[in-house]
């Protein structure tokens, strides 16, 4: 087997035939945090089709990652912390890498702290940087059908699995720390923390079903229509608040915008 290195991309040449490995990101931009543009996979499969004198249009893809790398408030650790278990899936860690996957499905999802990893390489960014990965070993099976060269430069797979990384990231469900973020700057955002953990906790043990019921007997004739939406309300805004849950709204806008999901209002 003989190999050829094309920057961080590795191609063997085997007797089946030739197998390629890599960034195409860190290959475009030599660095992996900001990711792909909508031109670089047909640009890159071009450019390393002409250098290997090999058509990768035709070549059949056996592993897909697509990776999003984000700049949070905190530090990646709280966010890390924050997650917690998912259906149908077993959650792992390893070092600073928090794990779920389905080996049957080839489907597994990481996330960890980018920062510290450019950091241990001596590439030092400023912020705080969390990544999320999809990693697909049998991309024909969770994309429905095989994929080609072609089709990753056409851009569809990558599409299916933005979607599916963002389906996947609200499945998790994320657990209150108890822990305030760090990432308060002001005494009125301390406020409004310290307001949504009582809403959060009013919601978790009943309080808020409690006083809907005092309303109602205080106020014989109120509507139950009134009565309904005043507990819709209470309950909506306790579970937009808390500890925890202000790491998640945030992880959720930068997610949605950063794989180009609406998200209801």
């Amino acid at each position: 087997m003989a190999t050829l290195p094309l920057g961080n991309i590795q191609a063997a040449f085997m007797a089946g035939g030739l197998s390629i490995r890599g960034s195409i990101a860190r290959y475009a931009h030599g660095e992996n945090l900001s990711g792909i543009l909508p031109g670089d996979v047909p640009e890159v499969l071009a450019e390393l089709s002409e250098r290997l004198e090999a058509n990768l249009m035709q070549a059949k893809a056996t592993r897909i990652d697509a990776a999003l790398s984000v700049e949070v408030r905190n530090p990646a650790r709280e966010y890390l912390g924050m997650l917690g278990s998912m259906p149908r899936k077993a959650k792992s860690t390893s070092g600073d890498t928090v794990y779920y996957q389905t080996k049957k499905r080839g489907k597994v999802l990481a996330f960890y702290d980018k920062g510290a990893e450019m950091q241990a390489k001596g590439k030092i960014h400023p912020g705080h940087w969390l990544r999320y990965e999809l990693r697909l070993s049998k991309p024909g099976e969770s994309l429905g059908g095989a994929v080609t060269g072609a089709d990753l430069a056409e851009g569809w797979p990558l599409e299916r699995m933005a979607a599916m990384m963002w389906k996947e990231y609200k499945a998790i469900t994320k657990q209150d720390t108890m822990k305030a973020p760090t990432g308060i700057r002001t005494a009125g955002e301390g406020k409004a923390y310290c307001r949504g953990v009582i809403m959060r906790a009013a919601l978790q043990s009943g309080v808020v079903g409690d006083l809907v019921e005092r309303v109602r007997n205080n106020n014989p004739g109120m509507a139950s229509k009134e009565l309904y939406r005043m507990r819709k309300a209470l309950e909506k805004e306790a579970a937009g608040y808390g500890a925890g849950s202000e790491l998640a709204n945030e992880l959720d806008g930068i997610f949605s915008q950063a794989l180009g999901v609406e998200v209801p209002g």
